[in-house]
């Protein structure tokens, strides 16, 4: 009877019964007196019909059977309610499936895996070991790690690194490593040799362990020109040596570009869709399927563990100026980044023209580095011993 009490709130379930009396007509009047919703009426045999009712029109179901002294089964249930009603009786099962889902969405708000992509020469537990020091290791929560300061820290902590990109994905951290890449230095036989600009310049300084400078501060010289001669010793008394040192020089690199006075790009327009799901083994199952209408749009998916949240947003080709600050900033990355370590930039002068249609876009970088290099020639003495070698 309690059971009964609580299916009578029950207002939008259903249930299909079969009643079973030689007076089913009466039935059916003294239902519909009580303006019950009767529907899917079906007579089964000239004793027995099959209709469907509300749960909570199932009293005076039974009050008229009960009249007619005639039989009521109840053949099939629907509604949420009943599901409800059944789960009410397997409490223990709700808790389980709501402490396992709770279990894994605490444990995916972990790092639970870090990987480490270098290039040649920096070793991966170099960098684990200072990521370490920052905090950040298996175990540690995805909500304190701010992947642009890592980046940031990483940078100015190993001057090996040009450039790094950190990026949580699940319950991995990842981190993607691109070195410096410096020139190879090959150490030259101990031949005599002079010391020549590898570039054109303006001298600054020069410095020299070994070798007579043939150049003054100040002079400008170009690419292949002798600064160093390799020779020591007072007039009359001189001696071939390999010149050795150090010439720093002032040099130009230069950038050159042309850009439309505007280009066509995406804004968005401010409408957006979301849909959310679940992704179990990489198969997607969304919870409500939203429809994409948008012809153009950008798509933002966020992951916390297994449950993804997707945002659409609609987009237009707006047609805008061209940002030459942008384009001016591309140029000089150009540049510099592919400078030596040791060179140091003293001025960056821009230039814009405008054309009827176009920008001209100039960029010169002015730095101070040193240009010396070595030009290793053979000495008489080796010649003549080459020459002599075949007699003795």
């Amino acid at each position: 009877m309690k059971t009964m009490k609580k299916i009578n709130n029950f207002n939008k379930s259903y249930i299909t019964v079969q009643v079973d009396s030689l007076e089913g007509e009466k039935i059916l009047n003294y239902l519909w007196n009580k303006n019950v919703s009767v529907k899917n009426i079906k007579r089964n045999n000239a004793f027995s019909i099959t209709l469907e009712i509300s749960v909570s029109d199932y009293l005076h179901l039974k009050e008229a059977v009960k009249k007619v002294k005639g039989k009521v089964k109840i053949l099939h249930r629907k509604g949420i309610n009943f599901f409800y009603l059944r789960l009410s009786t397997r409490k223990l099962l709700i808790a389980g499936i709501a402490a396992f889902f709770f279990i894994l969405y605490y444990l995916s708000s972990f790092i639970w895996s870090v990987d480490i992509n270098t290039d040649k020469y920096l070793a991966p537990l170099e960098v684990r070991n200072i990521l370490k020091s920052y905090g950040i290791m298996v175990g540690s929560k995805k909500g304190s790690i701010d992947v642009l300061k890592v980046e940031e820290k990483l940078v100015a902590d190993i001057d090996e690194i040009m450039w790094v990109k950190v990026r949580i994905e699940g319950s991995m951290l990842t981190v993607d490593i691109v070195e410096r890449q410096e020139p190879p230095k090959i150490k030259e036989k101990e031949y005599t040799g002079d010391l020549v600009a590898k570039k054109s310049g303006v001298i600054n300084r020069i410095y020299t362990s070994a070798g007579t400078p043939v150049k003054q501060l100040g002079t400008v010289v170009d690419k292949g020109e002798l600064i160093v001669k390799g020779q020591e010793g007072k007039e009359g008394m001189e001696f071939s040596v390999k010149a050795e040192g150090k010439i720093y020089a002032t040099t130009f690199y230069e950038e050159f570009t042309k850009v439309p006075l505007s280009i066509t790009s995406k804004r968005r327009t401010g409408n957006k869709q979301v849909r959310y799901g679940v992704n179990v083994n990489n198969n997607k199952i969304y919870i409500k399927k939203s429809l994409n209408n948008y012809t153009t749009y950008d798509k933002i998916e966020e992951n916390w563990g297994i449950f993804i949240k997707e945002t659409y947003y609609e987009t237009e080709e707006v047609e805008e100026a061209t940002d030459t600050d942008t384009v001016i900033k591309e140029l000089q990355n150009k540049i510099t980044l592919n400078l030596d370590r040791g060179v140091k930039i003293l001025d960056i002068t821009p230039e814009v023209k405008k054309q009827e249609k176009e920008y001209e876009i100039r960029v010169l970088v002015t730095v101070e580095e040193d240009i010396a290099e070595s030009q290793v020639v053979a000495t008489e003495t080796e010649t003549e011993k080459e020459d002599e070698s075949p007699e003795t």
